[in-house]
């Protein structure tokens, strides 16, 4: 029973990444990388914010934490679930990322979140996107 719920966990999370990828880059994000995984964590979504009507500009490095939830259900909103260790494991893996990819230490970068929940019914989705959401401390 409980692999079960792992696995409908996991497929429900997959399915609320692929609408947070959708949505982002409906809004102009560029997607870099998906599941980015090190020994301090995963990282759910890597962009770039880009600004500018014309001759857009790589203005900022988004890690995104997506959280996904089944719509009318009454328990806490699936952005509640990035609580405080979630945000330090966060925090961790982010700064990780950046070292190992060399990025420019000017660079700026933030952490959002996304928060999917997701009707099964009509296979569509309410997004909120919560930007600098965790911050380092």
């Amino acid at each position: 029973m409980k692999t079960k719920i792992k696995m409908k966990s996991k497929i429900l999370g997959k399915i609320g990444e692929n609408f947070a990828e959708k949505y982002l880059k409906n809004k102009g994000y560029e997607i870099l990388e998906r599941n980015y995984k090190n020994k301090l964590g995963e990282i759910d979504i890597i962009a770039f914010k880009k600004f500018g009507k014309f001759f857009k500009k790589i203005k900022t490095l988004v890690f995104v934490e997506v959280k996904t939830g089944i719509a009318g259900n009454n328990q806490i909103s699936p952005e509640e679930n990035v609580h405080f260790w979630k945000q330090k494991k966060l925090i961790k893996a982010v700064k990780l990322y950046l070292k190992e990819k060399r990025i420019n230490p000017n660079m700026p970068w933030q952490i959002d979140v996304v928060a999917v929940e997701y009707d099964e019914l009509s296979n569509s989705a309410r997004i909120r996107h919560i930007e600098n959401a965790v911050w380092d401390r």
